[in-house]
């Protein structure tokens, strides 16, 4: 009874605007303790990148590591006003990861000559657009959970929102450009910044930024060793963390990986694009389109 009654005030605390901002400070400033160069493992949405900061806070780093989807001002705010219109007042529980980014451009982008290590993260931008519509799925089919266990909704209507409604389809294609490229001015589909590039792993170089890019379909056979040698340190191992089985959409989404079938037009402006084509091979790409088409 204690309990419930002590963490209740305490998530009544953490929605209060004021109170959250004290509590990210303070966290991040806890984080940042010391003077090692931070790690930023910075990426779009989806990608795997839970795992990645899973492994590296078990490998215990003498060094802060920040987790951040944005550090472009303007998507900053924007990924804010979406947050307030979709959860009102209660939006500061939601809040991490815009705290994280706006520490992390006080406290390093503004420094110069700051030594940063980057890891950024890619997946083929189907999956991982679906993945994205569902871990956001209530807000374009409110209780979708319930209502597809119930049979109330079915695969044709849940494409239908996910063709018509989902606003990230330009996502994954556009990411690098409006982030990486517009924060710390490398081009990751330019070969001026690129050092190292093997077997599904990307290494660049600016100044004093560093910048890993792995792919989450290859994270299991290649990124401890990736990490390892990046970072010069031993002892890294991959951990799992934020699989979809663990989510009350869980059968949803695996019926609606299996069945859903995209247009051809769509998967072209997917497959065809400059992002599908540095990062995955013709016939790697060949496979996602068959795999998502009604040719399967």
């Amino acid at each position: 009874m204690l309990a419930r009654v002590v963490t209740g005030g305490f998530n009544k605390l953490r929605r209060n605007k004021l109170v959250s901002s004290i509590y990210h400070e303070a966290r991040l400033r806890l984080a940042n303790k010391g003077n090692q160069e931070p790690i930023l493992i910075y990426q779009m949405g989806k990608v795997g990148s839970s795992s990645i900061l899973d492994s590296l806070r078990a490998a215990k780093l003498d060094r802060p590591i920040f987790h951040i989807h944005f550090l472009n001002p303007q998507n900053i705010q924007r990924a804010e006003d979406i947050l307030l219109r979709s959860f009102g007042r209660h939006g500061s529980v939601n809040r991490w990861g815009i705290y994280e980014s706006r520490f992390v451009t006080r406290h390093f982008l503004h420094r110069q000559n700051a030594r940063l290590k980057i890891i950024s993260l890619v997946r083929e931008p189907v999956a991982r657009n679906v993945s994205s519509f569902f871990a956001n799925v209530d807000m374009f089919v409110p209780d979708c959970a319930v209502r597809y266990e119930a049979g109330e909704i079915g695969i044709a209507e849940l494409t239908q929102h996910y063709l018509r409604d989902f606003h990230e389809h330009n996502h994954p294609l556009d990411w690098f450009d409006d982030e990486m490229k517009a924060v710390f001015g490398i081009d990751v589909f330019s070969s001026e910044d690129l050092e190292y590039r093997d077997h599904g792993t990307f290494v660049y170089k600016r100044g004093e930024v560093q910048l890993l890019v792995l792919r989450l379909e290859d994270m299991d056979t290649v990124a401890p060793l990736a990490l390892q040698r990046y970072l010069a340190v031993d002892g890294i191992a991959l951990t799992k963390a934020n699989q979809a089985h663990d989510k009350d959409y869980d059968r949803a989404y695996r019926d609606f990986r299996k069945k859903l079938e995209l247009p051809a037009d769509y998967l072209a402006k997917m497959y065809e694009s400059k992002f599908a084509n540095f990062f995955y091979s013709g016939p790697e790409l060949e496979r996602f389109r068959s795999y998502w088409s009604s040719h399967r």
